[in-house]
């Protein structure tokens, strides 16, 4: 792993668990709020950090997810925004009827490309590889 790539990732500095699942793929996964937003400003400044080599793609894991705010939705635009700009592609995984209920309320359900469970999102970015 670059030594850059060792910096951004380093759990010490933030609290969100994050690794590196293969080379240029981050997984990432996520609490219930009040950490959530946070968790996800902080991913938000990671990616922009350390665009200049080129974006990671990115699996957020929102299993543990029980709702979404207005807040954490503005984190994941954001999120989404940074993955993008460094060329990156964003999987949200283990997403429930209740957060998809809410990307559908708010009209986000095309924004993000939502999986069952993390190995579907991993999977899905392997094939699109392929």
């Amino acid at each position: 792993m670059p030594p850059r790539w060792q910096a951004i990732l380093n759990l010490k500095a933030n609290p969100m668990p994050t690794r590196e699942w293969r080379e240029g793929v981050w997984l990432c996964e996520t609490g219930p709020e009040p950490q959530l937003s946070e968790d996800l400003e902080n991913l938000a400044y990671r990616l922009t950090q350390q665009l200049e080599g080129g974006g990671p793609d990115l699996v957020v894991d929102l299993s543990a997810v029980e709702f979404l705010n207005s807040v954490c939705l503005g984190r994941l635009i954001e999120v989404r925004a940074a993955c993008q700009r460094g060329g990156g592609r964003l999987r949200l995984a283990g997403v429930t009827d209740r957060i998809w209920t809410v990307l559908l309320a708010s009209n986000l359900d095309r924004s993000f490309r939502c999986l069952e469970d993390v190995s579907t999102a991993l999977a899905s970015l392997a094939v699109e590889d392929a």
